[in-house]
């Protein structure tokens, strides 16, 4: 057996335990499920296993460098994704500073859009439209 792809399985051993080591488990952004965790500390005891073995065999080390990275790969999948942001899109009236100093409202269509000193954070179909029919920059 190639000492190679075992020191490829014992370095990706190490790697995937310090993953582990630095995840947060819970239910907030960037988390991981307890449950996730604890299969993928079974994953890499099982991988161990194979490297303790006196002589293992090539075919039993490239079947746990590959169920190790498959069980990294699942295990990546399973974060706590971060909230899809609502994008917006700010827009000033058109005009001069002074003419755009304080509170203003817009009344464009069935919408009430409401300025704070020219500006307004708004969808970016409804910036384009404001911009579009000629009301904002």
């Amino acid at each position: 057996m190639s000492t190679s792809k075992l020191k490829k399985l014992s370095a990706s051993i190490e790697s995937a335990r310090a993953l582990v080591a630095i995840v947060v488990i819970g239910n907030e952004p960037t988390n991981y499920s307890q449950e996730a965790v604890d299969n993928f500390y079974t994953a890499i005891e099982e991988a161990e296993k194979i490297t303790a073995e006196e002589s293992p065999e090539g075919k039993s080390v490239e079947d746990a460098q590959i169920m190790l990275q498959t069980a990294e790969e699942t295990f990546r999948s399973t974060e706590v994704p971060l909230p899809e942001e609502q994008k917006t899109k700010i827009v000033q009236l058109i005009g001069t500073d002074s003419e755009r100093t304080g509170s203003h409202s817009l009344h464009h269509g069935k919408i009430i859009i409401n300025f704070k000193d020219g500006a307004a954070e708004l969808s970016p179909e409804l910036a384009d439209k404001l911009i579009e029919d000629g009301y904002a920059e």
